[in-house]
């Protein structure tokens, strides 16, 4: 058993390996294609991050993915990969292809940034000196009170949760929205967003105007919306089903440092967008009590377990101010969580 980089000649036999490994994705080339060969951060197309584990036989039984990304770290740009899809397909699991693949890139790749790993995967991360940096949170809200005893009762059919029941159509959204002088428009391009640092002491994934247009603005499904008086103030939704309920999903925003009628004014202008739709509700993910006080305040509801940032970065955070989520920024944009989360 040996660990590799994937390499376009293994590019067929890692879309097929994947098929098995994640059924529930309705196209796993397009996938592969969006989310790795066409990162902005990849600089050649044919030598990807990914790391493979290969039996004796040259199969492939695990990965490791890694794609290369840019972090703000004390206040600085700095190049950092971050893990998803880590995967050991079961009957290799006792070969320790999981731990070698895991060596490799958290050892090989600093700073490394794994989101929501297993519980094995968290030991192993945590062997390998990577910790716990923060977490992430669902919340939801609910267009009509009814809803909670759906969830509650599991009204709705097992099978409207299948990704072939989902719609994920954005057609008709509003292009302009304005709330009390709060103009958000709904925005085509990505030029003149300016990529900046929360704070010199919080840690955040780069949105600038290439990473935009790569994880949004090329895909279908995604509406993002800028603030008229703040340009780099924006939010990003697409539709989607959790828990047999029609969402509209938050997947990621940006606003200035500590500006919090900025975000109040993004979910009061999310909601508009849900009643357009007549979606049952919202479901973002928030991992930086900043947002968290902003979701409650607005009849946001926390729900769920914690989904941990394991980290191998050298960061200047406090236990007190990790377990405070006062450390990281990271939405349902980064890493796998989107797609993994249990939201179609």
């Amino acid at each position: 058993m040996k660990v590799s980089m994937l390499r376009s000649t293994d590019f067929d036999a890692f879309i097929a390996f994947n098929r098995k490994a994640f059924p529930h994705r309705k196209n796993v080339k397009a996938y592969f294609e969006s989310t790795v060969l066409q990162n902005p951060h990849l600089e050649e197309r044919d030598r990807t991050h990914c790391l493979i584990a290969l039996d004796d036989g040259d199969r492939i039984i695990g990965q490791l993915p890694l794609n290369p990304m840019v972090c703000w770290l004390h206040g600085k740009s700095t190049p950092c990969h971050v893990g998803f899809d880590y995967y050991v397909e079961d009957g290799s699991r006792n070969t320790g292809a999981g731990a070698l693949l895991a060596y490799r890139g958290i050892q090989g790749f600093k700073p490394y940034f794994g989101i929501g790993p297993s519980e094995t995967a968290r030991r192993i991360s945590e062997s390998l000196k990577a910790e716990s940096i923060g977490a992430m949170y669902k919340w939801i809200w609910l267009r009509n009170a009814a809803f909670p005893f759906t969830l509650l009762t599991g009204a709705i059919s097992r099978n409207s949760d299948s990704p072939a029941n989902v719609s994920r159509s954005i057609d008709g959204l509003p292009r302009r929205l304005d709330d009390d002088g709060k103009v958000f428009c709904q925005a085509s391009t990505s030029e003149g967003i300016v990529d900046s640092p929360w704070n010199d002491h919080v840690i955040s994934f780069s949105r600038s105007p290439e990473v935009l247009k790569w994880r949004f603005l090329d895909r279908p499904g995604y509406a993002l919306y800028r603030s008229d008086s703040h340009p780099s103030t924006y939010f990003t939704v697409r539709t989607g089903r959790w828990k047999g309920l029609r969402w509209l999903i938050l997947v990621d925003y940006r606003v200035r440092s500590g500006h919090r009628e900025d975000f109040c004014s993004i979910l009061k202008a999310v909601k508009r967008l849900s009643r357009a739709l007549s979606s049952h509700g919202i479901l973002t993910m928030s991992s930086h009590c900043f947002f968290d006080t902003r979701l409650r305040e607005n009849k946001f509801l926390r729900v769920g377990k914690p989904i941990l940032i394991m980290s191998n970065v050298e960061h200047r955070c406090s236990v007190e101010e990790i377990e405070k989520h006062r450390c990281i920024i990271t939405t349902m944009a980064d890493s796998d969580i989107e797609f993994n989360a249990g939201v179609y």
